[in-house]
C-alpha cells in the first residue's frame, strides 16, 4: 500500500478511506468498459419556456464519448438539452478499429475514452497563417488494453462526424536522453482543463500558467505511481506545433520532489480551473486498501512540487472523480464513484449540497459540469443516463428526481465518463471582418433646412 505524508497528511486527513473500485476497474477489461465521454449544450425555445427564464438563452452543445473494450470508441453529439431517448446528432468513430489518420501509430479507437473538455481558446492548424479553430472537443484516451503503454489525447474540430481526423493528436512517447527529446509521460490521462485566452494569445506558453496551455492529469506515473498533472502549450500536437510539439513544458508530479515533500497527488482524474486559474485536482486514490481520497488546489502556474494551498473533503470522500468549478458561486463540486454522489463544498471545505438517494438515480457518478445558471450534470456510468439537476446549490441532502434524464437505445450512451460544457461560444467561430485598404471617401455634410 503507497501511504502519503505531507503537510496535507498531517493537517487535514481523517481516517483511512477503502478505494478499491477504481484500483480494480483500472487493472481488468471491466475499466475499459467503464470509460466513455461527454460535453453538454444548448437550450431550446420550449425548454426556456418551461423553465420561465428569460435570460436563458445559453448555447451549450452535448457532446458524448462511449468506451471501448465492447465497443467502439465513439465521440457524440447530441442536440441542445436532448432529453429521454434520443439519437445523437453525429458520431465521430475512427476508422478500421484505429483513431482516424494514425493507423501508422496502431492506435486503436475501442479502448477507454475517459476525459473531456472543450477548449474556449483558438489552436492554429496550418501554422501562423492558418485558420483558428474555437471550441474544439479535446478527449483523453487510455489504450492500454489493445496497445500496452501506449495513451493518447486528441482534439477535434467541433462539428466533426464520421471518420474525422484530428486537430491535434499525441502519444505517449518514451524520452530520448541523446537528443535532448524529453518524450510525453502519457500514463492512464482521464482529465483535462484549458487555461482562458484571448483572441490573438495564441503563441506556445513559456511559463507555467501561460494563456491558452492546456493540462492534463495522469492517473499513473511518477514516483510509487501517484500521478502527475502536465502542461501543453496550445498547440501541442498540432500541424502547427513548433518542432512537432508533443511534450508537456511543464509537469507536477513527485519526480521533482525531494523527500519527505510530495505534491499529494495521489491518482488523479478530475481537473478544474477557479476564477484565478489555480489548479483543483479530484484525486481517487489507488485503490490498494486504505487510501484517502479528496481534493487539492495548487496556485495558477504552479509546477515541479508545489505545495498545495488548500484542500476538502478530506474524510468525506469515498472516491473522488471528476470535479467542476460553478460560475454561478465558485464552490467546488465532486462526484464520488462509490458514495453514489455528488458534494458540493464551500470555499472552506464544508459540504454545502449532497445530491444522494434512491430518487436521483446516481449510480457509479463520474463526469460533471455546470452550467451559467447553475444547473448540474452528471455521466450515471453504470446505468448508461446524463442527468441534469436544475439549480442544483440549494444547500443540504438533495434526494429529488433529475430534471433531465438522456437515456435509451438511440442515445448510444454506454457508461459515459466526462462532461464538460460549451457555454456561450458559437459551434463555429466566425471570421474576422476584413478591413478596408483604401482611404474612404468624405462625405459631405448638408446644411439642415430652417424651419419657418
Amino acid at each position: 500500500m503507497v501511504q502519503r505524508q505531507s503537510g496535507i497528511e498531517s493537517a487535514f486527513r481523517a481516517a483511512p478511506i477503502v478505494t478499491g473500485a477504481r484500483h480494480a476497474l483500472r487493472n481488468a477489461a471491466m475499466f475499459a468498459a467503464v470509460t466513455a465521454l461527454l460535453v453538454v449544450s444548448a437550450a431550446t425555445p420550449s425548454f426556456a419556456r418551461k423553465r420561465k427564464n428569460p435570460d436563458f438563452g445559453i448555447q451549450d452543445e452535448l457532446v458524448v464519448t462511449n468506451s471501448g473494450a465492447l465497443l467502439v470508441g465513439t465521440i457524440q453529439t447530441y442536440a441542445a438539452f436532448s432529453n429521454g431517448n434520443v439519437a445523437p446528432i453525429a458520431v465521430i468513430k475512427g476508422a478500421e478499429g484505429s483513431i482516424p489518420a494514425f493507423d501508422v501509430f496502431n492506435v486503436p479507437a475501442e479502448d477507454v475514452l475517459s476525459g473531456v473538455a472543450v477548449n474556449p481558446n483558438g489552436i492554429e492548424t496550418e501554422g501562423p497563417a492558418g485558420p483558428v479553430v474555437a471550441n474544439s472537443i479535446w478527449v483523453a484516451s487510455d489504450l492500454s488494453l489493445l496497445s500496452p503503454g501506449t495513451d493518447a489525447v486528441a482534439g477535434f474540430a467541433p462539428g466533426s462526424t464520421g471518420a474525422s481526423d484530428p486537430i491535434a493528436f499525441m502519444i505517449t512517447l518514451p524520452a530520448v536522453p541523446s537528443v535532448e527529446y524529453p518524450g510525453n509521460p502519457l500514463s492512464i490521462p482521464e482529465g483535462l482543463a484549458f487555461i482562458p485566452s484571448g483572441s490573438n494569445d495564441l503563441v506556445p506558453g513559456e511559463e507555467a500558467g501561460a494563456a491558452g496551455d492546456f493540462y492534463v492529469t495522469n492517473l499513473t506515473g511518477g514516483t510509487d505511481e501517484a500521478g502527475s498533472v502536465l502542461e501543453y502549450p496550445p498547440d501541442a500536437g498540432s500541424a502547427s506545433a513548433i518542432n512537432g510539439v508533443a511534450f508537456p513544458y511543464f509537469t507536477i508530479d513527485d519526480n521533482n520532489c525531494t523527500a519527505p515533500q510530495v505534491t499529494d497527488l495521489f491518482g488523479p482524474v478530475g481537473i478544474a480551473l477557479d476564477g484565478d486559474n489555480d489548479l483543483w485536482v479530484a484525486n481517487s486514490g489507488d485503490g490498494k486498501g486504505a487510501p484517502d481520497s479528496y481534493v487539492i488546489a495548487y496556485a495558477a502556474g504552479a509546477n515541479g512540487c508545489p505545495v498545495p494551498i488548500d484542500a476538502v473533503g478530506i474524510g468525506v470522500l469515498q472516491e473522488a472523480e471528476y470535479d467542476a468549478i460553478s460560475p454561478v458561486d465558485g464552490s467546488i463540486w465532486v462526484s464520488d464513484l462509490l458514495a453514489n454522489a455528488v458534494y458540493q463544498f464551500s470555499a472552506l471545505g464544508s459540504v454545502e449540497t449532497e445530491i444522494h438517494g434512491k430518487r436521483t438515480r446516481l449510480k457509479s457518478p463520474m463526469g460533471i459540469a455546470m452550467n451559467a445558471t447553475g444547473d448540474l450534470y452528471v455521466a450515471n456510468n453504470e446505468r448508461n443516463q446524463i442527468l441534469m439537476f436544475e439549480s442544483a446549490s440549494t444547500g443540504g441532502l438533495l434526494n429529488v428526481k433529475p430534471f433531465i434524464v438522456v437515456q435509451g437505445r438511440k442515445t448510444g450512451l454506454h457508461q459515459p465518463v466526462g462532461v464538460a460544457l460549451a457555454a456561450g461560444v458559437p459551434a463555429f467561430p466566425v471570421p474576422p471582418t476584413a478591413t478596408p485598404t483604401g482611404t474612404p471617401s468624405s462625405t459631405p455634410t448638408s446644411t439642415p433646412t430652417e424651419t419657418p
